[in-house]
Parts: structure tokens; C-alpha cells; sequence
């Protein structure tokens, strides 16, 4: 199974807010074909737009945990989710328009008609970064970045296995 183990690269403070628990529906405009583990890799990409949004109100109560006057960590994995189901972004709205999403979940995400939210749990916060390069939409990690997150997290397969 560890072979079969899929990562996704998230632009900050998104993949902060995952490892956090914080963020609970990655949305996207596709739906990939497995629920199951899934590694979290903090992208390099942090401009300025994206660390503006870390002094709006949802963001900062999210992020207090994290520490906003301290750099978030960009350039490799930082948790273990499990990706427990997906579901059309409009299973999120009553007949009205209105949402069954918290105000602060629906700030963390595009929950836009035809989008797919991805519903994480079993969130494993690593507490360090181990660096590492990510790629755009789901990648599996190399043999060698599964053996560096390892040094870091010994665990790590028995981890995933449980997810």
C-alpha cells in the first residue's frame, strides 16, 4: 500500500490549515479515484497574496496554533490525512443557497458549482517539514522521499497502512 501512497502539494496557508485540522474539505475541480491516505506537501509558491490572506479573521484564528509571525513551512511534506469521501461542492448548500459549511471552512475553500470537495480525516501533523519537491495534482512520492520522511517519522508506514 505504501507504494500506492498519493501526495498533493498545497500553496500556504492552505497546507498549514490541513495539518492543522483546521481545513477539513480540500476542494477541487476534479475528484480523484481512491479515498485513502494521502500526504500533504507544502509547495514552494508563497507570494504575497497568499500571506495577506493569514491577516483575515478566519485565517488568523485558525493559524494562531501555527504562529503567523513565524515562517509557515514551504518546500516539503508536513502531514498525513486520510481522505475519508468526496462530494459535489453543491452537497453543501440547502435548497435556499444557503450552506451547511462552518463560515470558516467555507473561507478556506472553492465550494463553486462542478467543484468536488474532498472531506480529510485522521490528521497527522508532523511538526517539522521534511523538504522534499512536490508536483502539481496528485504525484506519488519516490522511494527515496518516503525513506527521508521516515528518518523523520519512523512510523510512517505503519501510519498509512491505518488510513
Amino acid at each position: 500500500m505504501t507504494q500506492s501512497i498519493r501526495a498533493i502539494s498545497l500553496w500556504q496557508p492552505w497546507a498549514s490549515l490541513v495539518a492543522l485540522g483546521e481545513k477539513k474539505i480540500e476542494t477541487r475541480s476534479w475528484r480523484p479515484r481512491q479515498e485513502g491516505p494521502l500526504l500533504i506537501h507544502a509547495a514552494k509558491r508563497w507570494k504575497p497574496d497568499q500571506q495577506n490572506l493569514c491577516f483575515r479573521p478566519d485565517f488568523t484564528e485558525a493559524l494562531d496554533g501555527l504562529g503567523i509571525n513565524k515562517p509557515m513551512p514551504v518546500g516539503g511534506f508536513i502531514a498525513l490525512v486520510s481522505v475519508a469521501r468526496f462530494v459535489q461542492t453543491d452537497g453543501y448548500f440547502n435548497l435556499d443557497g444557503s450552506t451547511i459549511l462552518t463560515d470558516k471552512e467555507f473561507a478556506f475553500g472553492d465550494f463553486g458549482t462542478g467543484r468536488y470537495g474532498w472531506e480529510l480525516d485522521n490528521v497527522f501533523d508532523f511538526e517539522t517539514i521534511v523538504y522534499a519537491r512536490g508536483r502539481q495534482g496528485l504525484f506519488i512520492p519516490s522511494h527515496s522521499q518516503l525513506s527521508k520522511i521516515r528518518t523523520y517519522i519512523p512510523d510512517i508506514y505503519e501510519r498509512i497502512e491505518q488510513r
